[in-house]
């Protein structure tokens, strides 16, 4: 806990009025000396605090407040703009224009207020508005923004596939340059912070804050493995340098890596430790993103439910104090909603995703990627409870929304084109559906791959299509790989489509495998039981009486 002698000479240090300032820095010691005895720690804080960040706030013979382009020279200017669209143009993705396009205006856009608050921070203390205190703690915010967009940057120009799938989403995750504009925020966070750490560590922690910035920077750019072993090396360093916040962070990045891995129970674990030292060093930001991303993770485990409730609780209580209005806020009610939809607590989802949409609707720019998601998950939801008119309707706004952030041919827009088909199909129109699926999934598999598990139940509506239409060899074929996919995948509504289907065609177009029918169909049914989702219980366990009972034979394509 800061002393209160150490908060009121702070809150002197940053007064607005600067009569009422110490007058020097050696004033402000004589005064540390009479009060408590000038100790290495805070001298060297208040030092830091006081004289600035060395080389990056202009001089007295710069014009005044003028320059602030050059501090982003070779960060972000039409010199690193081009080498970004020559690197997505390389990929050959037939998206890769659009989305050199979005991201490099959105960097424009970012790079523009960086400028503008960069400025008025200068004149606010030009003008004797904010103290030289002020002024270095809104620098200092400024030059962690300007890091981090030289990791998001130096990432994106070395894009492949991947990276330009996801790199909207990446620049628009940067953290908003608004936040240095706020000093009371910026002291608050300076005490609880790096005003309690040793004078001597600041170069070593700003070199580990230059790694998580890129370790921060790959992860958005889905380039998982690399930055899973520099996450590593960041843990390792940070505990040799004994310094809890960096070691919260680098703790997140490395759970978020891993969760993003698919490997859960990896990164429940390394989110549980970012949690507990984020919490030990008052690190607010980094606790509040670890209970998001871990309220993810443990509502794919049917064990942990009552521990992800607790979770989304805590952080909700947290946003509502530190950040109302974040994206953090939209992306807990997303995960919060997932959860109660494994619960099987259905209405509770669909409110919470209606709520997300209207939140995300006031808080984003328009046609924001984040408001397209949520459009497309509300559908599925709803397409999961059968209500497929409704369901229809949100998925073509997410395909409209997507299509304008993105791109018409990015995976995100083909993808829930693709979603629109299983509803189509499931509600008996079987001609859109082919319709919707000629548009989307040759396409979508090109760019993410044919054996992407995500695919899986739209490959398997695919070869039910390809069976009406008399494939039957075709049809059996796309089946089988869907299945084989299905299996690769935590998902239980996706694994009992493809298990079901495939059951079902083998019963009628592959007698000598007949059991393996039954074995796939039983198996689709304890998936329902998983879902808590009776009308898919019920489909599977009448198809199964019928055949097993040598009851009488049914449609083939009964409905998944």
């Amino acid at each position: 806990m800061v002393p209160q002698w150490l908060q009121d000479l702070t809150m002197r240090g940053l007064a607005r009025d600067p009569t009422r300032r110490f007058p020097s820095m050696d004033a402000l010691l004589a005064e540390l000396d009479r009060v408590r005895g000038r100790r290495r720690l805070i001298a060297g804080g208040l030092a830091a605090l006081a004289l600035g960040v060395a080389g990056f706030v202009f001089s007295q013979a710069d014009p005044v407040c003028q320059g602030a382009d050059d501090k982003l020279a070779g960060v972000w200017d039409d010199t690193r703009s081009r080498a970004l669209h020559e690197a997505f143009l390389a990929t050959e993705l037939p998206f890769a224009i659009q989305a050199s396009s979005f991201a490099r205006n959105a960097l424009d856009s970012y790079a523009s207020q960086w400028k503008t608050e960069h400025q008025e921070a200068c004149l606010a203390h030009h003008q004797g508005e904010q103290s030289d205190s002020v002024l270095d703690l809104r620098m200092s915010c400024l030059q962690r923004r300007r890091t981090e967009l030289a990791a998001r940057v130096d990432v994106l120009a070395e894009a492949d596939d991947a990276t330009v799938i996801r790199a909207v989403d990446s620049v628009l995750s940067l953290t908003p340059v608004a936040s240095c504009s706020d000093p009371a925020q910026l002291l608050d966070e300076w005490k609880r912070i790096d005003g309690l750490r040793d004078p001597t560590a600041p170069t070593q922690v700003e070199t580990l804050r230059l790694k998580l910035a890129h370790i921060d920077a790959l992860e958005r750019a889905g380039r998982l493995q690399p930055g899973l072993a520099l996450a590593e090396e960041a843990v390792r360093d940070a505990q040799a340098i004994d310094d809890r916040p960096v070691l919260a962070e680098a703790l997140l990045r490395r759970g978020t890596l891993l969760a993003e891995s698919g490997d859960t129970r990896a990164a429940e674990s390394e989110l549980w430790r970012a949690i507990v030292t984020a919490t030990r060093s008052d690190h607010e930001e980094v606790l509040a993103r670890a209970m998001i991303k871990d309220v993810y993770v443990l509502a794919h485990d049917a064990d942990s439910f009552a521990t992800a409730d607790r979770m989304a609780e805590k952080a909700d209580a947290l946003l509502e104090r530190i950040a109302p209005r974040s994206r953090l806020v939209g992306e807990l009610r997303n995960n919060l909603a997932v959860l109660r939809f494994r619960q099987g607590r259905h209405d509770e989802s669909e409110a919470l995703h209606r709520e997300n949409l209207q939140f995300r609707r006031a808080t984003l720019p328009a046609h924001d990627p984040e408001i397209a998601m949520t459009l497309c998950n509300l559908g599925v939801d709803l397409q999961e409870r059968r209500r497929f008119v409704e369901a229809a309707a949100l998925l073509r706004d997410s395909i409209a929304e997507f299509s304008k952030a993105l791109g018409e041919q990015h995976p995100n827009t083909l993808q829930t084109l693709a979603n629109l088909a299983l509803v189509q199909f499931d509600n008996g129109e079987f001609e859109q559906a082919r319709e919707s699926l000629a548009g989307s999934l040759a396409a979508w598999t090109a760019i993410t791959g044919s054996d992407n598990p995500s695919t899986a139940e739209h490959q398997s509506v695919a070869g039910l299509l390809d069976l009406r239409d008399g494939d039957v060899v075709g049809g059996l074929a796309k089946l089988k790989r869907a299945h084989e996919l299905g299996e690769r995948i935590g998902d239980s509504a996706a694994r009992y489509r493809t298990r079901l289907s495939y059951a079902q065609a083998l019963w009628e177009y592959a007698p000598d495998r007949r059991s393996l029918a039954l074995e796939l169909a039983h198996a689709a049914e304890h998936d329902a039981i998983v879902l808590r989702d009776a009308h898919r219980r019920s489909v599977a366990r009448d198809w199964l009486r019928a055949r097993e009972l040598g009851g009488a034979a049914e449609p083939t394509h009964a409905e998944p």
